[in-house]
């Protein structure tokens, strides 16, 4: 699992201050549809062995 908290520090190497802000929330962000997408998997995968039988 990536920590939130190392984003940050990761941009700030990279990016001048003045983009740093808008490129975590854009990494943030698509870490969370990530997840999203993970869980949804899991549960489409449940619900259709069910649909199955």
């Amino acid at each position: 699992m990536i920590n939130l908290f190392n984003i940050p520090l990761i941009i700030k190497k990279k990016e001048p201050i003045n983009g740093r802000l808008k490129n975590e929330m854009v990494l943030i962000f698509l870490l969370l549809l990530d997840n999203l997408h993970f869980f949804k998997e899991h549960d489409d995968g449940a619900y259709g062995n069910e649909q199955g039988h």
